[in-house]
């Protein structure tokens, strides 16, 4: 009873220094000024912040176990941590090529909100780039979830980029038609 009683202050100071570390790191993400002028746009800005948050929530847990003492523990937990975060890397192997496809996506921008674009022979408007997929709405109004991983290896073309679009169409004449005439009536409509 007497070694719990001589323990209690130092797991205070231990709490209180993880606390005050982990609310460090919360203000810091918290603020927006330096994440707008680091990222490209907002989902970049984003992930940072919550890089940032989980790396001073580890650095908090590393200093209050120093303190405490639990050096044996905090290398059995990391080692621990290391084995479980292959198991789980193998498991999410998708989810995290999505993921890092969405970051790619975002820092080169080959699209924008409301682009039309066309992805595997799925053409729409973009309607948002998640961490997991590029949503867009065809032009029968449906939605298309296309996973960033085969939108980051796939040909995309983008109609929206440049104003100056050329399209084919074919056009039908009578053969006693005036050609002439209707080459002009043609030009007059475009």
């Amino acid at each position: 009873m007497a070694q719990v009683i001589a323990f209690v202050p130092l797991a205070s100071v231990a709490l209180l220094a993880f606390i005050i570390i982990v609310f460090v790191g919360f203000f810091i993400a918290r603020m927006r000024q330096p994440w707008n002028r680091l990222a490209p746009n907002a989902f970049i800005a984003d992930i940072y912040r919550q890089i940032l948050r989980l790396g001073f929530m580890v650095g908090g847990l590393v200093v209050a176990l120093d303190i405490m003492g639990a050096t044996a523990l905090l290398s059995t937990i990391l080692g621990a941590a290391g084995i479980i975060g292959l198991a789980i890397g193998f498991a999410v192997k998708d989810t995290v090529e999505n993921f890092i496809a969405s970051i790619m996506l975002s820092i080169r921008q080959p699209f924008r909100p409301n682009d039309t674009i066309e992805i595997g022979g799925d053409t729409g408007k973009v309607i948002r780039l998640t961490s997991r997929a590029t949503i867009l709405l065809s032009f029968d109004g449906n939605h298309i979830r296309i996973p960033n991983a085969t939108v980051f290896k796939s040909r995309i073309v983008n109609f929206s980029r440049n104003d100056e679009r050329r399209f084919k169409f074919s056009l039908g004449l009578a053969p006693e038609t005036d050609f002439v005439d209707a080459q002009r009536i043609a030009l007059e409509k475009l």
